[in-house]
This record gives C-alpha cells, structure tokens and sequence, in this order.
C-alpha cells in the first residue's frame, strides 16, 4: 500500500493532450485495466476516492472500471451485481458533478457517467430510461464540444449513442428512440470512435479496445480489423480477451493462405489451436470471405461450422444467409429450415436469443 501511495504522489501531475487534462496516474490507471492487472487499477482508483470521494472523475472511472473488469478480471463476477456497481457509481459521478461548477471536465465526466447509466438500462432492457439516459450524455458531451471542439475524448459517449442506436434500433425500440429523439447514425459512430482512437487521451485505450473488435465482428471487415488488434495487444499483452479474439482471426489468414484443407483435416483440434468454441467463429470469418469474394471457401467453412457444431440453429442459419449473398435461394431455405428445426418453438424461452433468431430465420424464409 504504501508503494501505491507513493505512486499516486508521483504520477498525479498533469499531461495536457486534446482537450482533456489527463495525469500520468489516470494513464497507469487505465492502462493496468485493459492489460488485465485489475486489482492494481481497482487499488489505485480506491486511493484516489479515499483521498478526494466526491471527484466526478475517479467515480466516473470506477464506473469505467467495473464495466471492463467484467470481460478482464480473473473473478468471475454476477452479471446482476456488476450492473449495480455500474450504476452507483455512475449516479455517484453525476451527483458529485452537479454540485459542482460545470467545467468542461465535470461536464464531460457527467455525460460518459450517463452514457454507462444508458448501457446498463438497455442491458437490463429497460429501453425508456436507457434512451433517456443516452439524451442526457448526448447534451452533456455535445456541449462540451461545443465549447472545445478539441475535447476528443467527448466524442466515445457520442460514437456509442450514435453507432448502436443507428446499428440496432428499430421496430419498438425505434419507437421509443424515435420519441426521445435518439436516432443514430452508425457511420458516424464510427468516425468518433476513430477520433478518440486517433487523438484522445484518457479514453483512447478504450478506443483501442472496442474499435477492433466493432470493425471485426459487426462490420465484418477483419483485414481492416487485424492491424488494430496487433496494435492493441503491443501495448497491453495480457489482455486475455483480446489475445482469444485475435487467435480466432488466424484461421481466416490461414484460409487466405490456401491452407483451408488443412484446417478441414485438422478440425478437432481448432477449439484448441484457433478458440473455435462457437459457431460465431466460423460464420464471422466465412462473411469475411465472401466479402473477397472467395465463395467456395466460404461454403466450405460454413459446411464445416456445422461439423463442429450440429446442435446449433446458428451454423445452419448463416449459411442459409451465405446462399441469399449468392441469389441461390433453394440452398437458403433448405439451411434455414433445418436452423428451424433446432429451434423448437415449444422449447425456447420467451424474449431469449433463440426466440429472436427463431422469429429472423422464419421472417427469412417468408422473404425468398
């Protein structure tokens, strides 16, 4: 303990780099989060809160905190007990900001504690109140840019907001968004999420960490996806996440390769060698296929995802997916038929992934 406090006294000066003061301590802080040494962040953010409780920045990033260390640390926390922890100290953060003059620090510390408090309402689906909660950290964070267009920092609340909300929403929730007036741009979410990558400074890790994975496994662009990666985990080679997502990516150079055959051989041992644990592995890396349209081996991985995982509706609807990409429409129904089939109606829990896949492959299905 005494070794940490003597760090804080040391590294609490400040570096001054966009429009966010940003100490070398917040750095070490968040560095050791995404390099997976939680108990040395957690310890250092709770000498901080002991010596200043009412900070909205050490609140805010132990709101930060307790949203990663879920995917980082060792401990094998509850879901329900992380959502809280979000959730106070994020309220604790914007409290503490209120009572405060609105700085654009404590503004901006506000709008990301909203931003938390949003992605926990929506993680509970409790959409109202996360849409709303989204409002209050657009307003917070869009004013600050206002004030200092060179806050870039700002603008990782800003890209959630606009990227997931133009990615996700529509049917009710569109409703919903459409009457807090939240609707989303993903494209634009992108591009702030590049700024903060580029030029932020307290959240550029974080920027760092999502923008791979985002470009990877929604955009389905993992050429793009790879250099990120590398870069990330040059900077932080203990991050165990990051280390699984980028060895699941190997199979896809492998196949570009030419060693496709190889892999087919070898398929009992890719669990171990490439973490192929799902059928998400292979349907990602068979879209990243056919976008270089290199068909045959795409079909060819997909066939093979169904090896691997019989009792999967997902390995049999993507590649119902991959045949409406190449307008052979009998091929698609017949894969979405058989995903049908391991979606027994009567057996699947109302509101769960597999009614909402169920509900896609028979809207599917009605389409061709």
């Amino acid at each position: 303990m005494k070794k940490l406090l003597f760090l804080v006294l040391v590294l609490s000066y400040t570096i001054n780099g966009g429009g966010l003061k940003s100490s070398e301590l917040d750095q070490k802080i968040i560095s050791h989060l995404f390099n997976g040494e939680c108990e040395i962040a957690d310890s250092l953010l709770e000498i901080n809160l002991n010596n200043d409780p009412n900070n909205p920045k050490y609140l805010f990033l132990k709101a930060h905190y307790w949203f990663y260390a879920r995917y980082f640390s060792e401990i094998n926390y509850s879901r329900d007990s992380v959502l809280t922890l979000i959730e106070t100290y994020s309220q604790k953060a914007i409290d503490a900001g209120l009572r405060l003059k609105p700085t654009l620090e404590n503004r901006f510390y506000m709008g990301s504690s909203y931003g938390f408090l949003s992605r926990v309402n929506g993680m509970r689906q409790d959409y109202w109140n996360a849409f709303w909660a989204a409002k209050d950290c657009r307003n917070y964070l869009e004013s600050v840019l206002d004030d200092d267009p060179e806050f870039y920092d700002a603008y990782m609340g800003l890209g959630v907001i606009e990227y997931y909300a133009g990615k996700n929403i529509d049917g009710f929730l569109g409703a919903i968004a459409w009457l807090v007036g939240m609707a989303g741009d993903a494209d634009l979410g992108l591009k702030y999420f590049q700024n903060v990558y580029e030029k932020g400074t307290l959240l550029k890790t974080e920027a760092r960490f999502a923008l791979p994975i985002l470009t990877a496994y929604l955009e389905q662009d993992t050429d793009r996806s790879i250099p990120m990666y590398d870069q990330f985990l040059s900077q932080h080679p203990e991050n165990r996440m990051m280390k699984s997502m980028r060895i699941r990516l190997q199979i896809y150079e492998e196949i570009l390769a030419g060693n496709l055959n190889r892999i087919t051989a070898t398929k009992d041992s890719l669990a171990n060698q490439y973490r192929v644990t799902n059928a998400y592995v292979l349907a990602g890396t068979a879209r990243s296929l056919l976008k270089k349209e290199m068909e045959d081996e795409a079909i060819k991985t997909l066939l093979l995802n169904i090896e691997l995982f019989p009792d999967d509706a997902y390995s049999y609807s993507s590649l119902g997916d991959a045949y409406v990409t190449l307008n052979k429409a009998q091929d698609a129904k017949k894969y979405f038929e058989l995903a049908l089939e391991k979606l027994p109606e009567n057996e699947i829990e109302s509101g769960s992934y597999q009614e909402r896949l169920r509900d896609e492959v028979i809207e599917k299905i009605e389409s061709l």
